[in-house]
């Protein structure tokens, strides 16, 4: 998302907080991540898909190294299925790592089934300019993680739909399951115009934001139903056109959005 952009919207307090007049946090409630680890410990095949890392990859042996960032070649054109789940191997995981930095991957198109799960330490994973970025081969995607934003903003997703391809095994259920114990914010790009019912269960969200949002999206009856019991949805960007009120009404009349959520109090583009 434009820096700009986002220095103009107040953060919420790290944790679970929320303020009505804020709209997200940041991924790293002010930190920031510069100690990339060496790119030849990553496992790239030779059609630019992100495997994990390579077989001889120790953690240990970059413990006390200050790595704490995983720096994504820009060929790399999606993430294989598990690539980086720790479910049944814990000790394997470099708790070490914080971050994810797939900025400027304008080839990335997809992501696959719990190819970030349980990777727990990760607390934020940068989509910026992740402009093709548009499949999911079915969900888990980042549970167990403790990601506090995912932003979307800048991708290219259409549809979050459980129902789209599934013979080709592009599937949303599920996308955001569990998707860490601390998500609270989601940017979605405003070319995102269908989300279908279960793909936020147990994502329990509290702030969505559609950046550049020119048309009301289309959801599905119970596509909200798993979200907190009150939360803050509206739009961000120069180019959004929808307002927020319209937004509302129209996520609580068509996707059983609760009623306690709001629109915010400011509108974050107005300061820009």
């Amino acid at each position: 998302m434009n820096k700009k952009l986002i220095k103009s919207i107040a953060s919420i307090t790290c944790g679970l907080g929320i303020v009505s007049s804020i709209p997200f946090a940041s991924t790293s409630c002010g930190s920031s991540y510069t100690n990339i680890l060496p790119t030849k410990l990553l496992k790239i095949d030779e059609n630019g898909v992100l495997e994990g890392f390579v077989s001889t990859f120790n953690p240990n042996n970059y413990q006390n190294k200050r790595y704490d960032t995983i720096k994504v070649p820009k060929n790399v054109t999606g993430v294989s299925a598990s690539a980086f789940d720790y479910r049944y191997d814990p000790d394997a995981c470099p708790t070490y790592i914080k971050k994810i930095d797939f900025s400027g991957c304008s080839n990335l198109v997809f992501l696959s089934y719990c190819c970030f799960r349980d990777f727990k330490s990760i607390t934020s994973i940068d989509f910026s300019e992740c402009t093709n970025l548009s499949t999911v081969y079915s969900g888990y995607c980042f549970e167990g993680t403790d990601i506090e934003t995912l932003d979307f903003s800048e991708t290219n997703f259409t549809k979050f739909d459980s129902e789209l391809d599934q013979g080709q095994g592009v599937d949303f259920t599920n996308f955001l399951y569990g998707a860490g114990r601390l998500l609270h914010s989601l940017i979605l790009p405003g070319c995102l115009q269908t989300i279908s019912t279960n793909v936020f269960l147990n994502a329990y969200l509290s702030v969505i934001y559609w950046n550049n949002l020119k048309n009301i999206p289309t959801v599905t009856a119970g596509t909200f139903e798993h979200v907190r019991s009150t939360g803050i949805v509206g739009v961000i960007g120069k180019e959004s056109t929808v307002k927020n009120a319209d937004l509302v009404t129209a996520l609580k009349n068509n996707g059983n959005l609760p009623k306690d959520w709001t629109q915010p109090l400011l509108n974050p583009s107005e300061n820009l």
